[in-house]
Order: C-alpha cells, then structure tokens, then sequence
C-alpha cells in the first residue's frame, strides 16, 4: 500500500519524503496548487490522503514494537556467590528501570513479562 501511494501522490513525496507524517495544514497547502476546488474538496482530499496512509506500511515501527522489542533485549545476569561465603550483612539489591513514556499499557505489559521471565520464571 505504502507503494501504491508514493506512486499515486509522486508529486507529494518528492516534496515530502515523509508525507505520510505531515500535519493537515501542511498537506492542505499542497493540494491547494494542484487543484482550483474550495475548501470542502480540500478537507476530503486531505481525509482521504490520511486515512489511506493509516493502511499503509511505510516499515516504520510503533511504540509499542519498539518497546517490545527493547523488553525482548533486556537481558539479567545473576551470579550466585560461591557458597563457603558466610555473610553477615543482609544483602539487598536494587533493580532501577526507565520506562518509556507513552500511554499504551500494552508497553507496560511487555516490559514487565519480560522481567519476570527473566527474574523469576527462570530455570534455576
């Protein structure tokens, strides 16, 4: 689909290689040099432009593949101490994380299966 629409608005991603990302006002100037017809076409041909891209792939990746991709990555170590050591301290760790900022409880969700995968459920 992403094909089909370079192809289709040639003269839009030879201005905008990043069309797809424009804002409505952005895009409304373009169309407004290729066409003499009022505002209202100009809505719809903008509307029909963005949700055609909605269909698209333009091999960009979401917020949330990324950060399931960057949860798939994290990788823990443990290192078990040898067992002839006698300690008398407790002995506390602390695990510090950096969340992405986003909305979407799903990134969420994905960073913490990870950790307990890798923490928790993991063979011993």
């Amino acid at each position: 689909m992403a094909k089909q629409l370079k192809d289709a608005y040639r003269d839009l991603w030879e201005i905008y290689p990043d069309a797809h990302k424009k804002s409505t006002s952005e895009l409304m100037d373009f169309f407004s040099t290729k066409t003499s017809a009022g505002k209202q076409v100009l809505n719809l041909t903008v509307g029909t432009f963005n949700v055609l891209c909605e269909f698209a792939d333009f091999g960009e990746k979401t917020d949330l593949e990324e950060a399931i991709q960057k949860a798939e990555e994290i990788t823990v170590t443990v290192k078990k101490p040898p067992t002839e050591v006698v300690s008398q301290f407790p002995l506390t760790v602390n695990i510090e994380i950096q969340l992405p900022i986003t909305e979407n409880v799903e990134v969420y969700d994905k960073i913490f299966e990870a950790l307990r995968k890798h923490l928790i459920d993991r063979k011993k």
